[in-house]
């Protein structure tokens, strides 16, 4: 095993593209690679610089720039946007519960009608007509949640 005697920051001018400097900051902070025995930061170190050198930089420079501010910022937009899904979520409900309350407002009319008419054979026509409106809305109800 070869054991070599180059410094970190002259791995990082040696992997850095031509004509631009290496990066001020490292992605391995320098106390954590002193706090290394030499030979296994140097093996540490050669693997790192590989890494880099084939797969590109392992952090993304622009999460250099995020600050507490930044991140604040997205937790306040998610809060945002988790209201604004409740309440169209619960607008949502209204209107169903308002669509359902018409229907059967018309359909109880339609009932109450036909008696007073004595026209039993339209109200067995609208009550048969109601049933299989219902099971076919739940069946498919039932089914399109799965």
């Amino acid at each position: 095993m070869m054991v070599d005697d180059k410094s970190t920051e002259e791995r990082a001018a040696e992997l850095a593209p031509a004509g631009q400097e290496p990066d001020s900051e490292a992605p391995i902070p320098q106390e954590f690679l002193d706090s290394m025995p030499p030979e296994e930061r140097n093996q540490f170190v050669q693997l790192i610089s590989s890494i880099t050198q084939f797969g590109g930089p392992i952090f993304n420079p622009v999460l250099r720039q995020f600050t507490a501010e930044h991140i604040t910022q997205v937790i306040d937009n998610d809060e945002a946007r988790s209201r604004r899904e409740a309440d169209a979520e619960k607008s949502g409900r209204r209107y169903q519960f308002t669509y359902f309350a018409i229907t059967i407002a018309v359909l109880l009319f339609l009932v109450v009608f036909f008696t007073l008419q004595q026209r039993t054979d339209l109200i067995t026509a609208v009550i048969t007509g109601i049933a299989g409106l219902g099971a076919g809305f739940g069946l498919g109800r039932m089914t399109g949640r799965r």
